[in-house]
């Protein structure tokens, strides 16, 4: 039996591409939520979408004129550091959702940046109430598919070991450019 090195390159190759293939199928199931959900940007932040009717129940079918009370359910590292949002002492913590007023598809928001959005589009600046994530209302006026999109900022005021010689004050911060197509009836 003789040792052949080319057949053995490729047998390393093949379970290399086989161990690639199973850890993107493996991260690609690991979602908050099974809706699709479109995150622009490498994050560690995970987002759900639902939307509730005038009677607070959770609905599934959205229909066109009516109104929706939406909820962005959010998560990200920065709960480790902070879950208050309404702390006036450090570490101090605001999150925003910017929503665009007039949608895109994601297939135009692909190629878009924070900063580009931020300059081109009018957006309306949601606060949150606790670190848990958004509530709005919306209507949608077309059926089919429309998009609720926009920017999700999150920023942590601190003090760290260094700053704690100086008044320096660090600022950590996360933007997301995020997408949620929905179809109307």
């Amino acid at each position: 039996m003789s040792f052949n090195r080319e057949k053995w390159q490729r047998m390393k190759d093949l379970r290399v591409v086989i161990f690639i293939i199973l850890l993107i199928l493996f991260n690609c199931n690991n979602h908050l939520d099974k809706e699709k959900i479109q995150d622009f940007g490498v994050s560690d932040q995970q987002f759900s979408f639902e939307f509730y009717n005038a009677k607070q129940e959770r609905v599934k079918e959205l229909f066109k004129d009516s109104l929706y009370v939406v909820a962005i359910k959010y998560h990200c590292v920065f709960d480790s550091i902070s879950t208050d949002v309404e702390s006036i002492n450090l570490p101090i913590r605001t999150l925003f959702f910017h929503k665009i007023k007039q949608p895109l598809s994601e297939q135009d928001l692909v190629d878009k940046s924070v900063n580009y959005i931020r300059s081109n589009f009018e957006l309306d600046s949601i606060y949150a109430r606790n670190n848990k994530g958004f509530i709005f209302e919306t209507v949608f006026n077309k059926r089919g598919v429309n998009y609720i999109n926009g920017i999700i900022e999150d920023k942590v005021y601190l003090k760290t070991e260094e700053s704690l010689k100086s008044d320096e004050i660090r600022l950590i911060s996360k933007e997301n450019l995020i997408s949620k197509t929905v179809i109307v009836r």
